[in-house]
């Protein structure tokens, strides 16, 4: 069986604490007070509260590096290498050029911003990127 990964001892062990809290505050009521009771299930919501925020801004910080992303008109983004492809319009790639060779994972996000911008996280071979542009791939 595989080990639990850190976001899930996190979880279980949030799990845990709130599945004791419960009938802690129950116990409470019952053998002290009322008052007591609601004073200690005020600052338990206040501090899982503060946890929830702490946990939402680092899942949001942990997100994913390697996102491929594009915004603007015509915007291309890719996560990996490019080969044989007309992008632009008017482009064209004529017979076959040899595979890319198989490179590392791009680092980092692959964003690409602007009308007709184009990001690859790879390799960009024999393709035709720009407007009326053409590759020979024999």
């Amino acid at each position: 069986m595989a080990a639990a990964s850190g976001g899930a001892r996190i979880a279980a062990a949030v799990a845990v604490l709130c599945a004791l809290c419960v009938p802690g505050l129950v116990l409470v009521a019952v053998l002290v007070d009322l008052d007591t009771a609601d004073r200690m299930a005020s600052l338990a919501g206040a501090a899982t509260g503060l946890v929830g925020l702490a946990l939402s801004v680092l899942a949001l910080r942990r997100a994913d590096p390697a996102a491929v992303r594009a915004s603007g008109d015509g915007a291309i983004s890719v996560g990996g290498s490019v080969g044989n492809s007309a992008v632009a319009a008017n482009s064209r790639v004529r017979g076959r050029s040899a595979a890319p060779a198989a490179g590392a994972a791009a680092v980092g996000p692959v964003v690409a911003e602007g009308g007709r911008a184009f990001a690859a996280g790879g390799d960009v071979t024999g393709s035709a990127l720009g407007e009326g542009s053409e590759v020979d791939g024999r």
